[in-house]
Parts: C-alpha cells; structure tokens; sequence
C-alpha cells in the first residue's frame, strides 16, 4: 500500500490566539492533579486507576508534579493507565522541563492514546538544546513508526521552567482523526497546531491513556515535570479554518530531526511500502522570495521582519534613521549598529530597529554579543545604495562618480590571477565583483563600453563611470559601493532576524557575512544577492540554523575548519550565479577540513553547480534529512572524506549525480530516493592517496599524512534506498577511473535497493559496476546483479508508472542502531526510501 493512502496529512501553521470551537459536553475519563507523593513510580490517578510504568526508577511524584528523570541519555519511560479504554478522546497535560538541555537532539514527552499493548498514536512535543518546541503526531507499530503528521517547530525561544500544554484528539475509525496543539500554560488555546488522518490496515480503534518520555543520545541530563493530565471522552472540538501566529512566535521554522521513540526489544518484521518517486510537494510560500519548490518541508530564514526576539534589560539600541548623538537607549538609539557594537559591553544584546543599514560591521574579538532585530521590525543590511545622475549616450546610458576598484582576483588570494582554474571562458567577468540592480533585478557585468545590451552594465574604472543597458528612467537603480557586511571574531556571539544583501564582496574576503571564531550562532538570517560568498564560517562549535542563502555570486556558503559545525533547517539555492567553474569552488555549501559536522533538514535548490559538496578533508559527517534538486552539478557530493552518513535525504533532478563518494570511505548511504539524475548514487575513485603527498590534490600545508583519511574507497554500505529513471547509463556506479581497483576488493555491502524504471531500457543497466580494475560491467536488473557478485540480494529492479506497482514486500533491510539515530526512527524499522 502506498504510504499516500497510509496516511493524509494536513498540517497548520503556528496556531495563534482564537477561538477553537465549543466542545460537546464531555465524559470525565481520567484526571490527574498529582497531589501525592511516590517515590517511585506515580501511583494511583486521582481518577483513571494505578499507572503501569516502564521505567519506575526514573519515575516519581513530589510538589505536584508527575516526574521523568533521566540521569542517563538514550533513556526513555512510560505511565499508562491501562484500566482506561475508550476510543473517541481528547485529552490534555503540562509539561514542563526545568533545565533545557544543551545539546544534542533534546528531550521529548507525549500523550498517548488508543494504546493497545505495543501500539499506541503518540502526540510527541521535543524541548531542544536551541531552546524550540517541536510537535509531531504518530502511530507506533510495536518497533515501527509512523509519521501521522511531519514534525514542526510550534514555539521558539523557550525558557526552562515554562510550562506548556499539550491537547491531542483522536477520533472516529474509518479513518481516524488526529488534531494537536501545544499552548503555553494559561493561555487560551488556539487552532489546531497539526492534524492528520489515518485510514491504513493497521490503525487503531480503542485503548488506554499514557504518558511518555524520552532523553536522546547525545543530550545532556534533563526531566520532564507532568502536571494536569485530563481525557474526556467525545468528539474533539472544532479549530478554524485558518489562524495567526501568536505575535510572540516567529514564522514557522525548518523541520527538526525526529527524536526517535525508546529503542525496541524487537524489530519490525512488515516493511513499510516505499513513496511513489515523484517530486517532493513545496511548501507554502517562498522564503524571503526564494523559491521553496523542491523541498518537502519549509525551510530557511523567517521572514525578514517577523522574528519577535526578547529584549533583555541592558540592551543597546540603534537606528538607521535615528540623528547624530545617541546614547543606545531605547529613546537616544545609535545612529549606526557599529556604533551600538562598540558601545555595548561583552555579553550584551544589541538592538537593532527597522530599516535599512548601508555599513559594515566589525564585531571584535574578546566581545560576546546578541545582535538582533526588534520585534516585528525588518532589518536589513544593504550594501548598495541608490545611484542616479544618468544621462543618454547613444543606445546606453552613462552616469559618472564611479571610483570604486575592487580586488577582482577569482581565488582566495587577493592580487592573484588563477582565472584558468575559476572562470568559465564564457563568463569572464564572474569574479569582478561590480554589481547594479534595476527594481531589484541583478544586471550582467560585460567587459566593454561596445558589449552594453538591455540587462547589461560596465563599470569603466578609468573614467570613472558605468554604462548601463537598460533605460533607468521611472526605475530604482542601486549600486553595490560596500563590500562586507559583518565579520564576526567575537566568540559566543549570536546574530538572528536580520536580512543582508547586495555586497560587492571579493572572493578574498570570503564572505559577505563572516564567522571567523568558536561559539557562533546565525539564526533567521536571509543573505543574498553577493558579488561572490554570501557567508562563510571557521572556527569549532558554531551554528547555522534557519538561514536563507541564495543568488549568491560564487558560492552561498562555506566553511573550513569548522570542527562541530551544525548546519540546520538552511535554504540554500540560486547560487553561482556568476557561472564560475565548478571547480575547484563553486555552488551551494561547500565544507573542507571539517571533523564532526551535521548538515540536517536543509534544501539545496536549482544552484548551478553542486548543491553540498563535502571536500579535503571532512570527517565525521552526518548529512540527513536534505532536499537536494535541480542542482546543475551533483546533488550532494562528499571527496576525499571519511565516515559520512547520507541518510533520508531526496536528490531529484540534478544535472550530475543525486549523490556521489569520491575517494571517500567508511561511509553508509541508507533510505535516500534519487530519481532522474545522471546517475542516482555514484561511488568513484581516482589516482589520488593522502598518503602520496606527490600526488596532485595533496594538501601541502599539511606535511604527514593524516592517518584517519585514506582517499581510498571502500568500507561503504548502501541500502535502503530508491532509485529511479536515471538519465545516464545507470542507477547506481561504482567506478574507479585510475583502474587500480576492482568493486569486488572495496568491501561494499549494497542490499536492499529498489531500481525503477518508467520505461524499459531507460537507463539501460540499473548498475555499472567496476568487474575488474580495468573493465565496467553493466547489470541490467538487481537480480542479474545479484546472481553475479552477490550483492543486493534482496534488491529489485521494477518497471512502470511507479515503484508501487510492483508491490514489493521483502526489499529493505532493518535500520541499524547507527542509522535509526540518524534518522530519528526506531532501530529495526523496515522502510524504502525516504520519510
């Protein structure tokens, strides 16, 4: 059955302040004020009977409040009330969690309903170590999960020791209703937060009521306090067609990964059918007017404008259209954000009213700042300015004034000429970063007064003048005259809510917006439009989250060195829209030299290179959960790296490969659908070793090998995952292009892949596959593959409208531990593809 008709989800934005509909006089079921004292475990309800509990050590009543305490991350514990069974309920709880944790994946708590042995729907709100709220409604399969509505983030900027409640509805059975919504304590409830239905064989019709809780892996100690628990038994109340964002919650924010349930005693044995491989549904509405088209989840910054960012006492003010002699209080604010920078001490927050910024701004180093928007204010940093003075000149149009002269070099090093290497013959001036803009709409740089078209400029640095195309009367003309918009060597500083734009930065500078040291977080932050990087970051344990990167000259971001870098929730597309070469740099997000970096939940649309490219050396790498479409070179790309997961991610439509390992090794790529690419997964490898510094590629600044890298690849599994209707000679090649190795001496295990085909013979072999060092040989069908090498066994090839028509049953493999927690699902689920 396709997981379509599995499950109809309908999710809602945020839900804000508004009526939810007069409920039906309802039937008291269970309540629960926790007035006693257990010392563990929690006893009996006030109403509802004696709770049955999973981990009655981490259980206690005390100060009326229900209590999950976890001393160890990766724990989990239930309560339920198994005397109660009923089918039509909506019931209700508080939660609160007195310290957040402060990393890894948070820690979560649910209402349980029509729980029924193992199987239960699950309404699950995770706190995270980025201070949100996220809501998710499932149904739990003995080990198997299903995702009834995608998770969401509902609340941002929590503070410990708030509480919250959470409602959740389940009703009728053909097909079963599920509504949540999570309000904070007090408040009037608002519309429905997430709804779904779900008409699959395996819904449920009636069971008890419980409560559970879990810590992830990698999450510092934390508990959850329950207080409140009600269910009355009925139909839900009714929830508004449409709602508004509480004005204390920011726009809706990227998907987070799903805290996966308590590890299960035994896997799932029933496979879950695999998606129909069509392109990902887009989310409502650009972000910031990029295109969202290609992502399965709303991603990117919040728009510029909404975010609603607590102003602490102390803060210092500024604004752009504020006079001279300022103080930086809220009434006297700075006329510049440099000014309010330096005035302001270390550990303070800087303010920024709205309007428009045409600065650069220094953060220094010794000074920890929050740089921020005010509430409801759009902030933006513009480098260019408005120009005017235009006269005609023939066909063209001529002002004068003109007198900047930036570094023009293509590389990273100022005054260098590397052009062979960047710049594409037919787009020469790609490095030059001059930049015009007619009503918004970016003009294209030509290298002479006689090349000036419609759309075209040149910038005549001799006579100190620009040559526009396009007749400027009646239309905005802004030129790009700043280079940098912020450079950051303040360590722990954070930046969020503001928009940067329009930088005539030169590829030397490295970015547009730079993270130059440890501790950084740049969060809702929209940067566009740059002559060559939008940002890029160096420096251990920084974060990016919720960002919008696009139409960036060269490249939309970039890091080096960035040892913990956590990159989540990021839209990333339109870049290169210079047409520099696509290598040695170019794309969307390029990552070098990295240890331990996650990349999660992103999109990575229509950049006219590589959408992620991992490179020399990355180490380390979780890359899960990303859209990577209608990129111009590979979707998502990792070289000369080591232990990289690519794991639930969609590559669709890329001009290269959906997903390629160059010279990688000790990696896994599990339950990713690629379809339409030149090849769907390609696994290469060339001359180069790590440890033959001679060899072209050798870092030379490094001079002993590093030990963990051997550029060679091998060690790899691949399963899991569909791939479909390629558009080169195969689904899936493994290739080693010096024909010094054989596939058979690489140690793959490749099993448990579905190949489709819309048509027969298109592609011709679903893999190509590396027989011998010196010779490729082609496999029509996974069986044909499997009865020569004995790999994929498990495998199928399928030919028709869809993957589903064959109906396979027996294809994927069990997740294993290492990427059940990578995907957030329960170790032994069966499951193709993607989620």
């Amino acid at each position: 059955m396709a997981l379509a008709a599995v499950v109809a989800a309908a999710i809602a934005v945020p839900a804000g302040v508004g009526a939810a509909g007069a409920m039906a006089a309802p039937a008291p079921l269970v309540s629960d004020s926790f007035t006693r004292t257990v010392g563990s475990g929690w006893g009996t309800a006030t109403n509802g009977g004696a709770y049955s509990l999973t981990n009655a050590s981490a259980s206690s009543v005390s100060s009326g409040a229900g209590v999950f305490a976890f001393a160890k991350p990766g724990t989990s514990a239930s309560s339920v009330l198994r005397s109660v069974s009923a089918s039509d309920v909506t019931s209700s709880v508080k939660f609160t969690v007195p310290v957040l944790p402060t990393k890894g994946a948070g820690i979560s708590a649910a209402l349980q309903e029509r729980v029924s042995g193992s199987s239960r729907y699950e309404a699950v709100v995770r706190f995270t170590s980025a201070k949100t709220i996220t809501l998710l409604i499932r149904r739990i399969d003995g080990s198997a999960s299903t995702r009834i509505v995608a998770e969401r983030q509902v609340a941002a900027h929590v503070t410990a020791g708030t509480a919250y409640t959470l409602d959740f509805a389940v009703n009728g059975s053909s097909p079963v209703s599920l509504q949540a919504r999570v309000t904070p304590a007090g408040a009037t409830p608002g519309a429905w937060q997430a709804s779904g239905t779900d008409a699959s064989a395996k819904r449920l019709s009636s069971g008890a009521i419980g409560i559970w809780s879990y810590l992830s892996k990698a999450s510092t100690p934390a508990k959850v306090l329950v207080d409140n628990l009600t269910a009355t038994s009925g139909s839900a109340p009714s929830a508004p067609a449409t709602s508004t964002p509480a004005p204390s919650t920011p726009a809706t924010t990227p998907t987070a990964t799903p805290t996966p349930s308590a590890t299960p005693t035994t896997p799932a044995t029933t496979p879950s059918a695999p998606s129909a491989p069509s392109a990902p549904s887009a989310p409502a509405g650009p972000s910031n007017g990029v295109s969202t088209t290609g992502a399965r989840h709303a991603v990117g910054s919040a728009a510029i404008g909404s975010t609603n960012y607590a102003i602490p006492a102390g803060a210092v003010f500024a604004s752009a259209s504020a006079g001279a002699g300022g103080d930086g209080s809220q009434s006297r604010p700075f006329a510049t954000a440099q000014a309010a920078v330096n005035a302001a001490p270390s550990g303070a927050t800087v303010v920024l009213r709205g309007g428009t910024y045409h600065e650069t701004v220094a953060v220094p180093s010794g000074k920890k700042l929050t740089i921020q928007n005010y509430p409801g204010e759009a902030v933006w940093f513009d480098g260019s300015q408005s120009w005017g003075g235009w006269s005609a000149s023939g066909s063209t149009w001529v002002s004068g004034g003109y007198g900047y002269a930036f570094d023009t070099s293509p590389s990273f090093s100022g005054g260098l000429s590397d052009a062979s290497r960047y710049l594409s013959p037919s787009y020469p001036m790609a490095a030059t970063p001059d930049q015009v803009f007619v009503d918004g709409v970016s003009q294209r740089q030509v290298s002479s007064r006689a090349a000036v078209t419609a759309g075209t400029f040149y910038a005549d640095k001799a006579a100190k003048q620009l040559v526009l195309g396009t007749n400027p009367a009646g239309h905005s003309v802004r030129v790009s005259t700043l280079q940098q918009a912020m450079t950051i060597q303040g360590a722990g500083t954070t930046v969020r809510g503001i928009g940067f734009e329009r930088y005539a930065t030169s590829a030397k500078q490295m970015g547009a917006v730079t993270a130059q040291v440890d501790g950084i977080t740049l969060e809702n932050l929209t940067i566009v439009d740059n002559a060559t990087i939008g940002l890029y970051t160096w420096g251990t344990n920084n974060t990016l989250r919720n960002l919008t990167i696009a139409r960036n000259g060269m490249l939309g971001a970039g890091a080096n060195g960035a040892y913990g870098l956590q990159a989540n929730g990021l839209l990333v597309a339109d870049n290169n829209s210079e047409h520099f070469k696509q290598e040695p740099v170019s794309g969307g997000l390029k990552i070098t030299r990295t240890r331990t970096v996650s990349v999660t939940n992103s999109a990575f649309l229509r950049n006219t290179t590589t959408g992620l490219w991992l490179d020399e050396s990355v180490y380390n790498a979780t890359i899960a959960g990303n859209d990577f479409v209608s990129n111009g070179g590979d979707g998502m790309e990792a070289e000369l790296s080591a232990h990289v997961t690519v794991a639930n991610n969609v590559a669709n439509d890329n001009t290269g490969n959906g997903i390629r390992l160059f010279d990688t090794s000790d990696s896994a790529i599990w339950n990713n659908t690629a379809q339409r690419n030149n090849r769907n997964i390609a696994l290469m490898q060339d001359a180069r070793r790590e440890t033959n510094p001679a060899v072209p590629g050798h870092d030379p600044k490094r001079p002993q090998p590093d030990p963990t890298f051997t550029w060679v690849l091998g060690n790899i599994s691949i399963s899991n995952n569909v791939l479909a209707d390629a558009k080169g000679i195969a689904q899936f090649t493994v290739e080693d292009q010096a024909h010094a190795l054989s596939a058979g001496s690489m140690n793959l295990t490749v099993n448990g892949n579905l190949y489709h085909r819309t048509t027969a013979g298109s592609p011709s072999v679903d893999i190509d596959w590396q027989q011998t060092p010196t010779s490729m040989k082609g496999y029509a069908t996974a069986a044909a593959f499997a009865a020569a090498t004995g790999q994929d066994s498990a495998s199928q090839s399928v030919t028709g409208a869809s993957p589903m028509a064959a109906q396979p049953t027996s294809v994927a493999r069990p997740l294993p531990a290492s990427i059940a927690s990578v995907i957030g699902q329960p170790t032994g689920t069966v499951h193709l593809g993607t989620w």
